[in-house]
């Protein structure tokens, strides 16, 4: 079984060999993702999505000590980024909730700043809404009750490849299974929503995968592209 959770929401299946998670939110619920390490359940993700269409979320942590943000020129398909880059950002109150905002407008709020990528009011395909690399689970929190809207996914971790989700984001109507070419193992979530006030009803596909061999990321980093073409 590649998940579990608080409620009978959950429900999964192999589709052409890739194993999917399936569960049916409510608009303003928030979700937590987690993985089982060291018999816990270690919530790694967030995610919470507005009446308006708007969609939060961001990795799960309990206090932040390092946060830092930065851009960098996309070259083709491709863009490297060191673990060490980016501007140390000492405000407390910025660091008392990094969570990164995707409004239906376009706008994008993350720590402090704004910028913009296209509106979710006018979404026809899917698209890559952004990707998150985490660090090592033992980083993260085990929870002593798994709650209704937990999302317990039986991820088979591997010590020696670091852990990776991206988020898809797509009309209900035109939406895809993807699969990563580079991922060794994955699972697909898949979160539909409806009703909203003026977004197409959205269907949002999380991708928890590994891939390369290499050492964990001493923090976790999320990343996401935007209209300026840097991400």
């Amino acid at each position: 079984m590649c998940g579990t959770g608080g409620s009978e929401r959950l429900k999964e299946r192999n589709i052409n060999e890739v194993k999917v998670s399936f569960y049916e939110p409510s608009v303003n619920d928030r979700i937590r993702v987690a993985v089982r390490y060291e018999n816990a359940w270690r919530p790694i993700f967030w995610l919470m999505v507005r009446k308006d269409g708007s969609i939060y979320l961001g990795p799960r942590y309990t206090n932040v000590s390092v946060l830092r943000k930065g851009t960098k020129e996309i070259s083709g398909s491709r863009v490297s980024v060191k673990y060490e880059e980016g501007q140390d950002i000492t405000d407390p109150e910025l660091r008392k909730s990094p969570k990164v905002s995707f409004h239906a407008s376009g706008r994008i709020n993350v720590v402090g700043d704004r910028l913009l990528r296209d509106s979710l009011r006018t979404i026809v395909e899917q698209q890559e809404l952004c990707r998150a690399l985490f660090q090592h689970p033992s980083h993260y929190a085990g929870i002593s009750k798994i709650e209704d809207r937990d999302i317990c996914l039986d991820y088979p971790l591997d010590e020696t490849q670091p852990l990776q989700g991206i988020l898809f984001v797509a009309p209900s109507n035109n939406a895809k299974l993807v699969r990563i070419p580079s991922a060794n193992q994955q699972i697909n979530l898949m979160l539909p929503f409806s009703g909203f006030t003026d977004v197409p009803d959205l269907l949002l596909q999380f991708v928890l995968g590994h891939g390369p061999v290499g050492p964990w990321p001493p923090y976790a980093y999320l990343m996401f592209g935007t209209l300026s073409g840097r991400i």
